[in-house]
């Protein structure tokens, strides 16, 4: 029989604890390790994209895309709205999806996935860092970032971008009076629209 003291039993113990976690961490012990990588490009939302038309994207979407009871106008940038789709899960959070299409050229030009209660006033913040940290598992490291917090009024903005598509994620909540949660999902360099 051997004789150990505690002490060499407690490093022969450790010893063997750490050449067995060793082993178990080798490639090809059928261990999967799996690694995260950010895509290098984006080339729209889901299947969509950009410049498609509305029978192409009533096509890719099939089923889960609904005509809107009427053409939504969005003013900031030229762009309407005849389809969307009305129930879209993120981060167990409902939103609802607008593709918005080019007024000059017809085709996709921005994907608005807004929150289903825009326009209320509860403060949305855990959502919305809920939706970021969601997003940059997806997307990877953000491009660029802001954030302001005032009394009353909190706004930030993320945004991810790749050679064809840009991602947006913005929160705004203006105490008793709005709050906005968004993704928009758009083409990197809009100028292309004008040629399709």
């Amino acid at each position: 029989m051997i004789n150990c003291t505690r002490q060499q039993v407690v490093v022969i113990a450790a010893t063997a604890c750490l050449l067995c976690s060793l082993a178990c961490d080798q490639p090809g012990n059928g261990k999967t390790q799996e690694k995260h990588t950010s895509p290098t490009d984006l080339l729209g939302w889901q299947e969509t994209r950009w410049g498609m038309s509305e029978t192409e994207l009533v096509e890719v979407l099939g089923d889960r895309i609904e005509r809107l009871p009427e053409r939504q106008y969005f003013g900031y940038d030229a762009t309407y709205a005849d389809y969307f789709v009305p129930e879209y899960t993120l981060v167990q959070t409902a939103f609802e999806v607008y593709l918005q299409m080019n007024d000059k050229c017809g085709g996709l030009s921005q994907v608005l996935v807004r929150h289903l209660d825009e326009g209320s006033t509860p403060h949305r913040d855990f959502e919305c860092a809920d939706l970021k940290t969601a997003l940059s598992a997806k997307y990877g490291p953000e491009t660029s970032s802001f954030a302001s917090r005032e009394p009353g009024l909190d706004r930030m903005e993320t945004t991810w971008v790749f050679p064809t598509t840009t991602v947006v994620l913005s929160y705004s909540w203006n105490e008793g009076v709005s709050t906005s949660l968004a993704v928009r999902y758009f083409p990197t360099d809009k100028l292309d629209l004008k040629q399709l």
